[in-house]
């Protein structure tokens, strides 16, 4: 069907150049970042870990258990965002979910 004059053509969100890759297609990541990447997740696992194993000591607890994990990842999750008015939000909905 031919358009009208003044008339755009509509886009195709896929094929915008915003948008090059398709649905479904995959990021590639370097060995690099990769490396960077399980350098951070093993640290931010580790420091969670450890803040889990305070809690549940202080708690006079022998293990740790999901509610000590729960509470570690909030306060890393706190430390980490603590710039972001929209994180402070986010935050306070999770603590309002968790009661």
């Amino acid at each position: 069907m031919p358009r009208k004059a003044g008339q755009k053509k509509a886009r195709n969100p896929q094929k915008s150049k915003k948008n090059k890759r398709g649905k479904g297609q995959q990021y590639i990541l370097s060995a690099r970042a990769q490396a960077v990447l399980k350098t951070i997740l093993e640290d931010v696992m580790e420091e969670t870990l450890e803040d889990a194993k305070r809690i549940a000591e202080k708690a006079g607890k022998g293990r740790v258990s999901l509610e000590e994990v729960e509470k570690a990842l909030k306060k890393l999750y706190s430390r980490y965002c603590s710039q972001s008015p929209q994180s402070q939000e986010d935050l306070s909905k999770i603590n309002r979910k968790s009661k």
